[in-house]
């Protein structure tokens, strides 16, 4: 490959490829860059059974590996069979999650109730990372309750930076996943521990702040919680 087609496509593909994520885990090496120091980071979350990798209430199905059958000490053909929904470790969510199909005339309902996983546009996963600083937010909430990023929270980060906008994927930075995402037991604290109401629940965008995230004209957004849907 050209080494000029190469440093167009660096430049284009910036550090952000993974935004919209129900449960994903951020780095903490993850931080605003200049279009210059481009690089990819690998924000998912290690999926495996003894880590919460799903939600752990009906209906979600557990992630599992199974070991179905082993052909021989000294073979290298085994069968395994891997039992996951879309609900495991870091993944995409889409506005359905939270806006209802227009033809039922619910509340919530509107447009973007038909608007599935398959009918998202690849292009959206890309743009530049506008990693917004929550940590403040860590634990300061009722069990079982999640603390909300404000407006506020993205004009700091303005303030410090610049504006967001199309074509930007914001992440929110809480470094819940950092403390939390863990092998059980102790991995209960991610999720089961905050659903039985026994420990803080995660921070979250609240519907405030995706509001003004829509009003800037930003189509993806990330949070290294264990859910794009605050408790």
């Amino acid at each position: 490959m050209p080494r000029s087609l190469l440093s167009e496509l660096r430049h284009l593909y910036t550090t952000a490829l993974l935004g919209l994520s129900v449960a994903a885990g951020l780095p903490t090496s993850v931080v605003a860059q200049e279009p210059t120091k481009t690089r990819f980071v690998d924000c998912s979350l290690l999926v495996a059974a003894e880590y919460p990798a799903t939600w752990p209430t009906h209906p979600f199905p557990r992630f599992q590996l199974i070991h179905e059958r082993t052909i021989g000490p000294v073979s290298t053909l085994n069968i395994d069979v891997l039992l996951m929904d879309g609900n495991t470790g870091t993944q995409m969510d889409v506005p359905p999650h939270s806006v209802v199909r227009p033809e039922l005339k619910r509340e919530k309902s509107g447009p973007f109730g038909l608007a599935w996983t398959d009918r998202i546009e690849a292009w959206q996963f890309g743009g530049e990372a506008c990693v917004v600083d929550c940590r403040r937010l860590l634990d300061q909430a009722a069990d079982g309750v999640s603390p909300l990023v404000q407006p506020a929270d993205i004009e700091a980060f303005e303030q410090q930076h610049r504006r967001v906008g199309f074509g930007d994927v914001v992440l929110f930075r809480s470094d819940y996943s950092d403390r939390y995402y863990r092998p059980f037991p102790e991995g209960s604290r991610y999720i089961a521990d905050v659903v039985d109401r026994l420990a803080p629940g995660y921070p979250d965008p609240g519907p405030e702040a995706m509001e003004f995230l829509g009003q800037r004209g930003v189509l993806t957004a990330g949070t290294d919680s264990a859910s794009m849907g605050p408790l």
